[in-house]
């Protein structure tokens, strides 16, 4: 079998996902044809440059009305992000950039800019390095079926069609696999579905990703016309290739595929559910980067994505939906072929940084991979999200930052124990303190991860979680604030009860969020939480002035993890040697 697997705009400009690069090892590890292509690293590279800045300012002056009246406001800024993209792009790949942090905020406006104007500039849309969306594609079945096919209002219909296409038919694969990671890849990886099954008929379309995982109930309920697929992957990619492919070759039947969706009548049903698939089945290297530019990415140097471990080993926190984590248990690839893993990506990749996209990681797991790390002699720096557990000691923290360790994330929450307890989060206050303050210790830094606004947080209890952060602000590198949504999949969309949460009538589909109301007459409002957030964010700005940036949003930050590894290396010996 001849396989294609793309990873669609819009994602991640600082490095790739991994989902396509550990599906490729595997199928080139069971004897068929893979390609991998970065294509959202790609489409960001064609709008974000100094071509297209100049034809959108010349497509505004023509818009004017009057183009000898001379340049609009818009205009301008067109001709100086022409001359400045290029320029952005280029600091931000350069070493050092990481610890410069006003000069890395200016580059980066550059790039946000060129995204408002790319979004003004075609007015039915918005498209920036981290989101593209269609106005009202969202609010049925049918909309989003007419929105993708439209080509005034979407604007990647015509750089795909006459880009993309002909390279996927110059590769003539029986499969193209389009892995969707973020709800801001769901329009183009649907639209890329499009116009393969229209290109190429006989080639088989499978979906899969992180993001459908999340939102699988609602693909149940999809209508086949919006997206021609032939299969939607909602659990582990390998299993379930293992059985299609076995599934086309026999002309078998659909319901021995696992963890596949297939299209039937008007909609998808489920074919068959498996056992989850064990990590050191993985080949090693359980991923390979034959295929990616990592040139390309706006990093000063390239952080390997090497999942060791998935799902979640607490499963209870009744707001989190990451990984399905209702339905995908914790596991977790042994030390042994994690480190083998770590040597080979060293080779292949040529870097040494490795940023492990764990949605958390046990820490005798943990333990056991730095051990090995610092067995086999290899000098690497990792970071990783973990949850804040009792076990990790001093003891543990010290050989974690020996073998490298140089950010660890962390998801706080809140430092409120009765909104813990509401969110059956396994925080401890007191410990997350005591572990903030070590990981400092030894040289490691921490990213810290707050949700304002659960429905049974008063006041009194969200400035309890604002008054630590503010006290603990010298153990904090990297603060994050994130708005309470309430998400599909999650044991709180099931019993919305348990929170005083009443679901309201949905106005939009596929989205990360339902929407919803509580009743609880002391707690904040939705409506109310993103000038909450701005408050405080002003109130913070002196402890955490990271805090809002741009290139330090979102669960880890963009360039937290190169900030992280910016002490040389004399600074580690000192702290470890104390």
């Amino acid at each position: 079998m001849r396989f294609l697997l793309i990873s669609p705009p819009v994602s991640n400009i600082g490095q790739a996902a991994p989902s396509i690069s550990v599906l490729t090892s595997w199928l080139r590890g069971r004897g068929h044809e893979c390609v991998q292509w970065e294509l959202g690293l790609e489409i960001f590279h064609f709008f974000h440059s100094r071509e297209y800045m100049l034809l959108l300012s010349e497509m505004m002056r023509q818009n004017a009305g009057n183009p000898e009246t001379g340049e609009t406001e818009t205009v301008a800024l067109a001709r100086r992000l022409a001359d400045e993209i290029e320029i952005a792009k280029h600091a931000l790949r350069r070493s050092g950039i990481e610890s410069e942090l006003e000069d890395m905020s200016e580059t980066l406006d550059a790039i946000r800019d060129c995204g408002l104007l790319i979004s003004a500039a075609h007015g039915l849309g918005r498209l920036t390095y981290s989101r593209y969306d269609i106005n009202g594609a969202w609010a049925s079945w049918e909309s989003l079926a007419e929105s993708l096919r439209d080509p005034r209002r979407n604007i990647l219909l015509d750089i795909m069609d006459s880009h993309v296409v002909p390279v996927i038919e110059d590769h003539m694969p029986d499969i193209v696999g389009i892995s969707i990671s973020y709800h801001s890849q769901l329009l183009p990886g649907f639209t890329l579905a499009i116009l393969v099954k229209r290109a190429l008929p006989n080639v088989k379309v499978l979906l899969g990703g992180s993001y459908l995982k999340a939102v699988q109930d609602d693909l149940k309920a999809m209508p086949t016309g919006v997206v021609p697929a032939d299969g939607i992957c909602i659990g582990d990619g390998e299993t379930a290739l293992d059985a299609y492919i076995g599934f086309l070759d026999r002309n078998g039947s659909r319901s021995d595929v696992p963890d596949m969706l297939f299209p039937e009548g008007d909609g998808f049903i489920f074919g068959a559910e498996s056992p989850q698939f064990d990590l050191d089945a993985a080949p090693v290297p359980m991923m390979t980067a034959d295929g990616l530019n990592l040139e390309s990415y706006l990093v000063p140097k390239y952080a390997v994505p090497l999942p060791i471990a998935r799902g979640c080993h607490w499963r209870r926190c009744v707001f989190c939906n990451i990984s399905n984590q209702a339905r995908e248990h914790y596991r977790v690839r042994s030390a042994e072929l994690a480190v083998r893993d770590a040597r080979e990506c060293v080779r292949q990749f040529g870097t040494n940084w490795f940023d492990f996209p764990t949605d958390s990681w046990l820490p005798r797991d943990m333990e056991s991979f730095a051990r090995g790390i610092l067995e086999s002699g290899m000098e690497i720096e990792w970071a990783a999200e973990v949850l804040l557990r009792p076990e990790l000691d001093a003891g543990l923290l010290r050989l974690l930052a020996e073998s490298g360790c140089r950010c660890l994330r962390f998801g706080l929450e809140s430092a409120c124990t009765e909104t813990l307890a509401a969110m059956n989060k396994q925080v401890d206050v007191e410990l997350s303190a005591r572990i903030l303050a070590q990981c400092h210790e030894f040289g490691i830094k921490t990213g810290v991860m707050v949700i304002i606004g659960f429905p049974t947080e008063t006041q009194r209890h969200l400035w309890q979680t604002v008054n630590f952060l503010e006290a603990r602000a010298g153990d904090i590198d990297f603060l994050s604030l994130h708005q309470f949504t309430l998400a599909p999949g999650s044991r709180l969309a099931a019993e919305p009860s348990a929170a005083g949460i009443h679901l309201l009538p949905r106005r939009a589909v596929l989205t990360p969020s339902l929407p919803y109301a509580h009743s609880n007459p002391v707690a904040t409002r939705p409506d109310d939480l993103p000038k909450i957030i701005e408050d405080i964010t002003v109130a913070l700005a002196e402890a955490h002035p990271q805090l809002g940036r741009l290139w330090a949003s979102g669960v880890g930050g963009w360039m937290t993890f190169a900030a992280g590894c910016s002490n040389p290396p004399e600074f580690f010996k000192r702290r470890l040697t104390k």
